[in-house]
Order: C-alpha cells, then sequence, then structure tokens
C-alpha cells in the first residue's frame, strides 16, 4: 500500500523530529509501529486468533506496537473487526455536509 510506503519513508528522515515530539519505543510499546498498525492493521491474523478465543492470549503475536491491554486503541482508530471507526464518522459527517444533508 502506498501509504504504508508513505509512512516507512517519513520515519526514516523524521525519525529525530518526531521522538523530539513523543514518539518512542518504551515498556507501551513501539509508537513507530503502533502508527503503521494503525493504518494498516494485520486483520487475518488478528481475524484467526479471534476465531479460536486466543486473541488476549496472543495478541502479541500479532500486534506489536501496543500491549493487549491497549488493544481497544486499534478498535477506534482502524477498527478492524467493523470496519467502522473514527475516520469513517468523519467521512459520514463531511459527505453529509457537501451534500447538503442537514443534522437532526
Amino acid at each position: 500500500k502506498a501509504s504504508k510506503v508513505l509512512l516507512e519513508v517519513l520515519f526514516k528522515d523524521m525519525q529525530g523530529p518526531l521522538q523530539e515530539v513523543g514518539l518512542r519505543v518504551d515498556d507501551e510499546g513501539d509508537d513507530f509501529v503502533c502508527v503503521a498498525e494503525l493504518i494498516d492493521p494485520p486483520k487475518e491474523k488478528l481475524d484467526a486468533l479471534a476465531e479460536r478465543g486466543e486473541l488476549k492470549s496472543r495478541w502479541g503475536e500479532a500486534i506489536r506496537g501496543r500491549p493487549a491491554h491497549k488493544a481497544w486503541l486499534y478498535e477506534v482508530v482502524s477498527n478492524w473487526r467493523s470496519g467502522l471507526d473514527v475516520d469513517k464518522f468523519d467521512y459520514f459527517r463531511r459527505d453529509a455536509y457537501y451534500l447538503g444533508i442537514k443534522r437532526q
């Protein structure tokens, strides 16, 4: 995907400034990997673990950016289960505005 390649280039070229503003790798995870996973989560791996009832216990095998207790981030930002996430809500609002649909 183009967005993933662009992100890799951005992280490589801007690693210093991004670290200066707070992106880091620590006990809570790897911020750089987390952002990449939020953009393009490993849906097939996550689905397989969920189907087997092993999602929480084997989370770290599929996701490296955040530990299992922070899994909710992946539901809000890039919902791999339903596809309904904050971006979609933004699209709905934007599209409604430009279509002339008034909020009730």
